[in-house]
């Protein structure tokens, strides 16, 4: 009997430290911080009506798409190429297309961006 009661012991104990792990982690994961990144405007359409504006870059060779947490009217052109400073957020936004049925199906997850600064490019 005492065995079963250490087996259980031993399990609540795991789980109690792995949570922990896991709850420390997300609070205290990095942002990191960008400034004066070149990259392009890119509009996707979710369905008739909704659209969606992220930000295409590279990053270290690798082409990546930010979602940001908000872009001024003039800068909703698709292809638009901007200078932009932000922090790149832990968190991200599900990014949807628009399918056959103008029904928005979940495409990829993008990064959060909080903007900080943005401007056209010359």
């Amino acid at each position: 009997m005492k065995s079963k009661s250490f087996k259980h012991l031993g399990l609540v104990f795991f789980v109690f430290v792995a949570a922990f792990l896991n709850i420390r982690c997300f609070l205290f994961q990095k942002q990191t911080e960008i400034n004066n990144q070149t990259g392009r405007i890119k509009l996707i359409v979710c369905s008739r009506g909704c659209y969606q504006y992220l930000i295409s870059t590279s990053i270290h060779t690798d082409t990546t798409l930010f979602f940001p947490d908000s872009i001024p009217e003039e800068f909703k052109t698709d292809k638009l190429q901007i200078v932009f400073s932000a922090i790149a957020l832990s968190d991200s936004t599900q990014i949807f297309e628009a399918g056959s049925n103008d029904i928005s199906l979940p495409v990829f997850k993008a990064q959060n961006l909080k903007i900080i600064s943005i401007s056209p490019k010359n």
